[in-house]
């Protein structure tokens, strides 16, 4: 779950400190999710195969693209939410506001990784992220699946929409963009989230120790499990499309 406000109403990135990002508290604790942290890496590895400059779109605490540049791959930022950013530049990164360093077609390919359902415009943002992608190179994006999984940590961290895989596919269709894979992930998530719905408490908190535990007990299996289930069922939904 990375950052997201600090976009404008039409989904562009915009510098602006008052528009911190309210879900802050639960990128550092999600960094503790190790095992879901590297299912989700290697879903980028496996569908950007052969990109080794890649541009992460909406960074936030940098959990992925220090993964990623673990990993040797050259990673640029754009993250509006100036604290972060700042984060992002102490560690190393080339951090962005917004897309305005690019010049069109001057990027490899990217990822962005449950930011567009942050932005009120998703569509004109994800033009813009295309905009800057090279003829032939991927994105790859992961968002929150199942408008009725909604529940209170949709609400404390300004979710607009969960997706579908019809409902990402139409959005990269309506860009001009090619998919070419698209899936389910997390498929015991699901589970989690319809308790969550039930049970869990209306200020969208979570605990360390519960995501620590789902991390560890339930990640590995629900992992495998998305090998048959990752078609109809799971917490995210996940596409890589091409700039023809």
């Amino acid at each position: 779950m990375n950052g997201r406000q600090g976009f404008d109403s039409g989904g562009v990135p915009v510098h602006r400190e008052k528009n911190r990002y309210a879900g802050t508290e639960i990128l550092r604790l999600l960094e503790e999710a190790r095992n879901y942290n590297a299912h989700i890496v290697r879903l980028i590895e496996r569908n950007l195969e052969g990109a080794r400059r890649l541009l992460d779109f909406g960074a936030g605490a940098g959990t992925f693209a220090k993964l990623l540049r673990a990993r040797g791959y050259e990673i640029i930022c754009v993250e509006p939410d100036l604290s972060l950013a700042a984060s992002l530049k102490r560690d190393g990164f080339e951090a962005h506001p917004d897309f305005s360093a690019f010049e069109n077609g001057s990027l490899d390919s990217a990822f962005s990784l449950n930011v567009l359902e942050h932005i009120a415009d998703d569509g004109r943002a994800l033009g813009e992220l295309a905009a800057r992608i090279a003829k032939g190179g991927r994105i790859f994006l992961y968002v929150p699946a199942f408008p009725w999984l909604w529940t209170s940590l949709d609400d404390k961290v300004g979710h607009k929409r969960r997706y579908t895989k019809r409902a990402l596919t139409e959005l990269a269709w309506s860009q001009g963009l090619e998919v070419t894979a698209t899936g389910y992930a997390d498929c015991l998530g699901v589970g989690a989230a319809v308790l969550f719905k039930l049970f869990g408490n209306d200020e969208g908190r979570l605990s360390s120790a519960g995501v620590r535990a789902y991390d560890r007990f339930l990640t590995p299996l629900s992992t495998v499990l998305d090998r048959v289930f990752h078609s109809i069922a799971g917490k995210n939904v996940w596409l890589v499309c091409r700039k023809r």
